[in-house]
């Protein structure tokens, strides 16, 4: 049966004035009809009273470690990135699988409930994470992991990559190469990910220019930044993510507009780990792709994209004096339209249009903290937090209904985490 939600203020995110009141027609996985009223041959359906809800395209978290959602608030008082992953390397060296597809889990309910329907992975025994996600209803970007130098790469890529590469039979799955970063992955390595990527026709994910140090590092060991690194390596002969970029370079950035690349603004996980602030404003203007992650969940500490825009924008103006560096619209577009097109799917979503999927969100705008609405962008870049999400679309069905997840097992997540988490802290 289909879905119309009637008389709702609609979001297409296609254009900043594209906004209206209305309905939109679910069929099957599709939106088969948007606009000012459903007509006839939308019903029957089951009917949503959209009275008084933003319906709007739902976010895409394009960086993210779903399962360090295991790790959160651990050795959250390390000086910088590096002393911090020391620790959490420690850690992480005990895992197995069992603890990856539990706190996949856990990472599938938190993202739904913040309004989350995608995102890309960077991690360890991620077939669980692919396994989760599709069980959850989410679309999953996987990230087959790289570290080391090229021997390791192209054990990992024989032995790993098949394993992966079947969960995309299955819609909502695929499979990205992702050399973890400049300072654990060889330029050999880095260059046989990238060649082995353009010949599969994947995508490439790693993490760029995070901290001051690792700059230095990269400057002082190849005499080149290390984006200027990166195309010397032909890393971006493909389509590829760059999370972080927080201290990219004005030359750098003209480097990265020519290419099919989106720097993954992770405004959290930065603060946090006190690695700065990207140049949002600066990079836009260069013309580089930007869309948000919102990181692993031990470094942020949770996987909030309604923070994340909300903080984005505010360190933004607060680091430029400049109050429309990043507006709320833009940003949007980045938690969007932005994300899908990092992901490589914004011929599917990132918007509200006939014909594409139906990833979709309903925003309560009646709420305490957005009345009045005044301007409904704003409201849900300043005002809104996720608790205000209250329904929530994937691929035309519905995984959280009146903040009541369907697809999850929410408390069985919960109660399992905690355990897993004991467990590892005794092996």
């Amino acid at each position: 049966m289909n879905t119309v939600i009637e008389h709702a203020t609609i979001l297409p995110m296609t254009s900043e004035d594209s906004l209206f009141t209305g309905d939109i027609c679910i069929s099957g996985s599709e939106i088969s009809y948007i606009g000012p009223k459903a007509p006839a041959s939308c019903f029957p359906a089951e009917v949503i009273d959209g009275t008084g809800y933003a319906v709007l395209p739902s976010f895409i978290n394009a960086h993210t470690h779903t399962s360090m959602v295991l790790m959160r608030n651990y050795k959250d008082n390390e000086k910088n990135l590096q002393d911090w992953l020391t620790q959490v390397w420690a850690i992480e060296a005990k895992l197995v699988e069992k603890d990856i597809r539990i706190s996949s889990d856990l990472a599938m309910a938190e993202m739904i409930r913040s309004g989350i329907t995608a995102f890309t992975d960077m991690y360890f025994m991620q077939w669980e994470t692919a396994q989760s996600a599709i069980d959850a209803g989410v679309r999953a970007d996987i990230g087959l992991t790289l570290f080391g130098d090229e021997t390791e790469t192209r054990h990992r890529i024989k032995d790993n990559l098949p394993r992966l590469m079947k969960y995309t039979q299955n819609e909502l799955v695929n499979v990205s190469i992702a050399p973890h970063a400049i300072y654990t992955v060889t330029g050999g390595s880095y260059r046989y990910g990238a060649d082995a990527a353009a010949d599969l026709g994947l995508k490439l994910h790693t993490h760029i220019s995070e901290t001051r140090l690792e700059v230095d590092n990269c400057v002082k060991e190849n005499g080149m930044t290390p984006v200027r690194y990166l195309e010397s390596l032909g890393y971006f002969k493909v389509k590829s993510l760059l999370a972080h970029g927080v201290h990219v370079t004005d030359d750098e950035m003209k480097i990265l507009s020519q290419y099919d690349t989106t720097i993954v603004h992770c405004p959290s996980s930065n603060s946090k780990l006190g690695s700065g602030v990207a140049r949002v404003r600066d990079l836009r203007n260069a013309g580089v792709k930007l869309a948000f992650g919102t990181d692993g969940a031990s470094s942020n500490n949770s996987l909030n994209m309604m923070k994340e825009i909300n903080l984005g924008c505010m360190l933004a103006s607060a680091t430029t004096l400049d109050t429309s560096a990043l507006r709320p619209y833009e940003a949007l577009k980045m938690a969007t339209i932005g994300g899908a097109q990092a992901l490589g799917l914004d011929n599917l979503v990132g918007t509200l249009e006939k014909g594409k999927k139906a990833d979709l969100i309903m925003v309560d705008m009646n709420s305490i903290a957005n009345t009045p609405t005044n301007n409904v962008y704003s409201a849900l870049v300043y005002s809104s937090t996720s608790e205000d999400i209250k329904n929530v679309f994937c691929n035309g069905e519905m995984l959280m209904k009146d903040r009541k997840l369907l697809t999850v097992n929410e408390r069985w997540a919960k109660e399992k985490t905690r355990k897993t988490w004991a467990d590892l802290c005794s092996r």
